[in-house]
């Protein structure tokens, strides 16, 4: 197989270009140098554009590869192509499953959006009975919208098929490696969509994005350590894409068992079991005040209110509250 291609810049006598023509984009590539013997000059056509510069090349003399490009992805035109610059490239081949050879160009974009002040806080839950919640709240602490989920019980079923077909191929002895990526797969995909939801939602509300810290307390049911780490880095490029902050990270110290409307924490605000004896995650219910609310919904409220706390007061939230009873 052809070694991959590094690019480090884009320019039309050396490394690589991205053209359009019409409605068509191509890759432009300087494989050889001009004396080389498999090196052949082309005269570009009419309407060749450098797509970085927005500078006209046609009819140029170029001494390289005209490569058309299939998009991977349908925003990627509008997103990457229309608003980012592009950057470094990397050209490598895979063959298909009919041993041909495919050519992919991978390439980095750079993106200077406009910075976003903030006007509101969203908190973002990462689930005990959903793969995640978020509500957001304005400055005085006031609840928005909520019950922004992603419903977690079809991700949970599909990730514990995917353990038991790995579990089964162990024990015969087979590899698992095909099963094990196709988990990660199907994981990275459903985070991915998760993010860009929540960011869609605080770049349409100017929002500050707010989750609670990854540490034993922090594990949500749903997810794993890294699979949580890689909302975070997610979150962070979408939001930073759009001109938004970078989430900030509040303690998750006792996020489930906090009532949002009186303050009172007890472990007993989260019953294990409802009154036909049957097991719950889902139910919150303060034994103070009676305040019932889906448990996501309400540690999602509890950590956007704990991040406008943060603001307001300039220190961590843990370190200036009293510890719960219970």
């Amino acid at each position: 197989m052809p070694h991959p291609i590094e690019f480090t810049r884009p320019e039309f006598k050396r490394g690589y270009l991205l053209a359009r023509r019409d409605n068509r984009y191509y890759l432009l590539a300087r494989l050889f140098a001009k004396t080389h013997h498999y090196s052949e000059q082309k005269l570009l056509d009419d309407g060749f554009i450098d797509w970085r510069t927005k500078e006209v090349i046609e009819k140029r003399k170029y001494f390289g590869v005209i490569l058309p490009l299939e998009l991977g992805r349908e925003y990627h035109d509008q997103e990457f192509l229309e608003h980012g610059r592009p950057q470094s490239a990397k050209l490598l081949a895979k063959r298909d499953a009919n041993g041909e050879l495919e050519f992919y160009v991978h390439v980095a974009f750079e993106f200077t959006p406009l910075p976003v002040t903030p006007e509101t806080i969203l908190g973002v839950s990462r689930g005990a009975a959903k793969l995640g919640s978020a509500t957001l709240i304005d400055g005085n602490g006031r609840v928005l919208t909520s019950r922004l989920e992603l419903e977690g019980a079809g991700f949970a079923a599909e990730m514990a098929r995917l353990r038991q077909k790995i579990a089964k191929l162990q024990q015969q002895g087979r590899c698992t490696g095909k099963v094990f990526r196709l988990r990660g797969r199907k994981a990275d995909a459903i985070i991915g969509e998760y993010a860009n939801r929540i960011v869609q939602i605080a770049a349409q509300y100017r929002s500050q994005i707010a989750i609670a810290r990854v540490d034993a307390a922090a594990l949500a049911r749903f997810l794993t350590r890294s699979q949580i780490a890689k909302l975070k880095t997610s979150l962070t490029y979408k939001a930073e894409r759009l001109g938004l902050p970078a989430p900030i990270e509040v303690p998750a110290y006792f996020i489930y068992q906090t009532c949002v409307r009186c303050g009172h924490a007890a472990r007993e605000n989260r019953p294990k079991r409802d009154a036909s004896n049957r097991s719950i995650r889902d139910a919150f219910r303060c034994v103070v005040c009676g305040y019932e609310a889906n448990a996501d919904d309400n540690a999602s409220e509890n950590i956007a209110l704990r991040a406008l706390h943060q603001q307001q007061q300039g220190v961590d939230f843990r370190s200036s509250m009293p510890l719960p009873l219970g």
